[in-house]
């Protein structure tokens, strides 16, 4: 008999068959296809060749399009780098984070499945707590999914910047790695940009819908879930409403600048939102910045 996180795992695995083959996993491997590619040689541009890969320097001074040909690595890894602090239990659907965020997981991990390529899986309170190494196959893929769905999240805080340093004795050079987290943490810039330079690096923010907006529910007690401290709120007064909506735009003003100035390419998700086609719209946005790339290259 399957215990319960087998159990979730195989129902998220067979949510998640339809949008991997019908959109995902071919977007997937459009925008990662490349990573890690051995470079050959210049030649000649050919129908039918991926126009990403067109030498523009080289066309220029030749005035016929040469195209850069490399040789592919097609086994590629990916890593899914996971908040399971306890800042990921909040609301009256306590799961509410943690279950988008293995969503996500399981649509990008069945994706690169579907590709042949090896997910490995890292869970991080302020420090990693589980190091998955990458395998390949549907089977490995449901063991991760049940390592992050029978997880309980111990009493303390996420530390981003700690576990990018951490995470890079476990990681090798060129290998793809989403970030998965509400980045409730203290300041990782720095980590952040020496992480986007070693890796193929993309960021996820799951937050609760309580958390972008505060319900309007009269006198409310708030429990911090990474210290346990409490405070009460009345959720009807202008002035608590005025300063909730200032810290979130801080938060996210704050956050959002720390991506942008590592050049890391970020996806906000709430509890609630359509996980399969915010994850669509962010590949088909990271396929279209890597052509302009290689086309301003």
């Amino acid at each position: 008999m399957l215990n319960d996180a087998e159990q979730r795992a195989r129902q998220l695995q067979i949510a998640c068959h339809r949008p991997v083959v019908s959109m995902l996993a071919g977007e997937y491997r459009s925008v990662f296809k490349g990573v890690g590619l051995e470079f050959d040689q210049i030649r000649e541009y050919a129908p039918g060749d991926d126009v990403r890969f067109i030498d523009w320097k080289v066309t220029a001074r030749t005035g016929h399009a040469y195209i850069k040909q490399y040789i592919e690595d097609r086994q590629l890894t990916l890593w899914l780098l996971v908040d399971a602090s306890a800042s990921f239990a909040i609301g009256e659907d306590q799961s509410a984070k943690a279950a988008a965020a293995a969503e996500i997981c399981a649509l990008l991990g069945f994706s690169a499945v579907a590709n042949h390529d090896r997910v490995g899986m890292a869970l991080f309170t302020d420090r990693l707590e589980v190091v998955e190494r990458p395998q390949r196959g549907s089977g490995p893929m449901l063991r991760l999914l049940e390592s992050l769905l029978s997880f309980t999240p111990p009493p303390r805080r996420t530390d981003v910047g700690a576990v990018l340093e951490e995470f890079h004795a476990h990681s090798r050079k060129h290998e793809i790695v989403f970030l998965i987290s509400d980045f409730q943490s203290p300041p990782y810039d720095l980590p952040l940009r020496r992480a986007r330079l070693r890796q193929s690096l993309h960021a996820i923010c799951v937050e609760h819908r309580h958390e972008r907006v505060l319900p309007r529910v009269g006198l409310l007690r708030l429990q911090d879930g990474e210290t346990g401290g409490t405070c009460l709120v009345d959720t009807d007064s202008p002035s608590v409403q005025k300063n909730f909506a200032a810290a979130v735009a801080a938060r996210t003003a704050g956050r959002n600048a720390a991506f942008a100035a590592a050049d890391v390419d970020l996806l906000e998700v709430t509890t609630g939102d359509d996980c399969a086609g915010a994850l669509s719209e962010f590949l088909e946005m990271l396929r279209w910045k890597g052509g302009a790339r290689n086309a301003s290259a």
